[in-house]
């Protein structure tokens, strides 16, 4: 047996299940994004989900699809994708934008009209398609509605100009943009939200695509009907949650020289992950 206890860990983390709910998500972002390119309109998406609900790995295969498809109508890459910081304002978007675009990096004590200048010319002779914004929620948080508007009105002009279709994936504080500044509001009109799972067939359609993906270490436990109830109910329905646990378990699993994931290493890998004060009890402790 291998000794790498790491193994099934890595396998977690690159595994993406295309579960009912996530698919839904991605299929109609794709579907909206292929019809606001071609007809020249950039009407643009908001997705909401919950902290560790997959937002980043859908924004990864957006842009995978974005790129497979409308490389022919860019002049180098179709596709601009940023990430929004904790205190982003105007400046710090043009900066991470001017960035995004291939510039190694932003000139310093330069103000934000000569950026935008240089934003623009990029734009002008690339001719992206298609943005993508990661926490995008950081631009409604606290008490900064003015600055809230004035990135959102900069972002809304380089959209408006250069017909760039954008998809901006938060939390649901994202919601609040639609208060702060319904004039870019009203451009991206499309909600997508990635639900957190229920106990049903889209949780038992999760186990079993990540049983099916993990090769270092036996995950069939999982589709027990009596196993997987007590992993929803501790992993709270959460993706990153479920990932964590279920890492930690393995990686006791192949400490112990076995390679068949149990309950007693979904016990271990509990109170490895989430520590012996969790807010739930662990569900495969003592008693339960």
């Amino acid at each position: 047996m291998s000794g790498d206890h790491y193994a099934a860990v890595r396998e977690l983390k690159q595994t993406i299940v295309m579960h009912t709910e996530f698919e839904r998500v991605l299929d109609a972002a794709d579907d909206h994004i292929d019809m606001a390119v071609k007809a020249g309109d950039p009407i643009s998406i908001l997705v909401t989900a919950a902290p560790g609900m997959g937002k980043t790995a859908l924004l990864d295969l957006v842009a995978r699809r974005v790129r497979q498809r409308f490389s022919s109508l860019s002049n180098d890459d179709p596709l601009v994708s940023l990430e929004f910081g904790a205190m982003v304002d105007p400046h710090k978007l043009a900066a991470e934008f001017l960035e995004a675009l291939g510039f190694p990096i932003t000139p310093a004590r330069t103000n934000l009209e000569t950026i935008t200048r240089m934003i623009d010319t990029a734009l002008g002779r690339i001719k992206p398609r298609v943005g993508l914004a990661d926490e995008a929620q950081h631009v409604c948080e606290g008490c900064r509605d003015t600055t809230a508007r004035a990135v959102t009105d900069w972002l809304k002009l380089r959209m408006d100009r250069h017909s760039l279709v954008f998809l901006l994936a938060g939390t649901q504080v994202l919601q609040r943009l639609r208060e702060i500044n319904p004039q870019f509001a009203s451009r991206a009109p499309t909600d997508l939200v990635i639900n957190t799972f229920t106990y049903g067939p889209a949780w038992h359609q999760l186990l079993d695509g990540l049983r099916l993906n993990v090769k270092a270490v036996d995950m069939a436990i999982l589709c027990d009907r009596r196993v997987a109830k007590p992993v929803f109910d501790g992993a709270f329905g959460n993706l990153r949650r479920l990932k964590q646990w279920l890492g930690c378990s393995s990686y006791y699993t192949l400490s112990q020289q076995r390679s068949e994931l149990a309950r007693a290493d979904l016990q271990q890998g509990f109170e490895r992950a989430f520590g012996t004060n969790s807010k739930v009890p662990n569900p495969f402790g003592e008693g339960a």
